[in-house]
């Protein structure tokens, strides 16, 4: 019997990944490096401690996500904020659809 997980992969296709920058991936390199020859034995540890504060960042940062997208789509302003994210990112689909002429609705 076949793995679900893998009979997923084998016919899953990929529309569009969305690249990391060149500055990005510099500075996630050069910081790690810096962080392993610095750390020496403790490295997972403060790497560990620097994921959890990120996490932290990215919640506190999807609370000004939910005002801008308040502020970009006002006719929406009584739908709770899952609702005017999905929005959010379906209008990006959309958008990433158009170019190779696919239409959903």
């Amino acid at each position: 019997m076949p793995d679900k997980e893998n009979l997923f992969n084998k016919f899953e296709e990929i529309l569009y990944v969305k690249p990391k920058s060149l500055l990005r991936k510099l500075v996630q390199k050069s910081f790690i490096k810096l962080l392993s020859i610095s750390s020496g034995n403790k490295f997972l540890f403060y790497k560990k401690k620097i994921i959890i504060i990120l996490e932290r960042f990215v919640s506190f940062f999807r609370y000004f996500n939910i005002i801008f997208l308040r502020l970009k789509y006002p006719q929406y302003l009584s739908l709770p904020s899952k609702h005017l994210h999905a929005i959010c990112v379906t209008n990006k689909f959309l958008k990433v659809l158009k170019p190779k002429k696919i239409d959903f609705f």
